[in-house]
């Protein structure tokens, strides 16, 4: 692949995710690998009442990270940042990503815009919230490493 093209990968990868991506320290296959496990965990959040025990014991979300803890750790963070800015239903309406930043070999941020509806329904815009998740390479699988609360 000559240096134009392996320079243009990121861009339409990125462009087809909607994000932006800046230069990365891991091989483009595995920056699309990595691309499309995320998305596919960012919209497993999207529309569903995030303050549900139905959703919290959802297995496909609990495979994107280390342990039950971690799971805990983050679902809680998540789940009290929607309750506490009172999106109604506890729903994200939308999930963007807004940038993916690999900072070493093994470890990735991702930049993410969260919307959603006021619970008062007078108050009929969305609101929006902006979170940064960690995610970790382990055994060769992008995994979420939440902060702790």
């Amino acid at each position: 692949m000559s240096r134009l093209a392996s320079g243009l990968l990121p861009l339409v990868v990125c462009a087809c995710f909607g994000a932006s991506i800046s230069r990365s320290p891991v091989p483009e296959a595995e920056a699309i690998g990595f691309h499309e496990r995320a998305r596919s965990f960012y919209q497993a959040l999207e529309s569903v009442p995030l303050d549900a025990l139905v959703t919290y014991e959802d297995p496909e979300l609990k495979t994107y990270f280390a342990g039950p803890a971690a799971f805990a750790d983050y679902y809680s963070s998540l789940a009290d940042a929607v309750r506490s800015l009172n999106f109604r239903d506890g729903r994200v309406a939308s999930l963007e990503i807004q940038e993916f930043r690999f900072e070493r070999p093994d470890f990735a941020r991702v930049e993410l815009r969260i919307s959603g509806k006021h619970q008062r329904r007078l108050r009929f815009w969305e609101m929006e919230m902006h979170r940064t998740d960690s995610w970790r390479r382990v055994d060769g699988v992008w995994l979420v490493s939440p902060d702790k609360l």
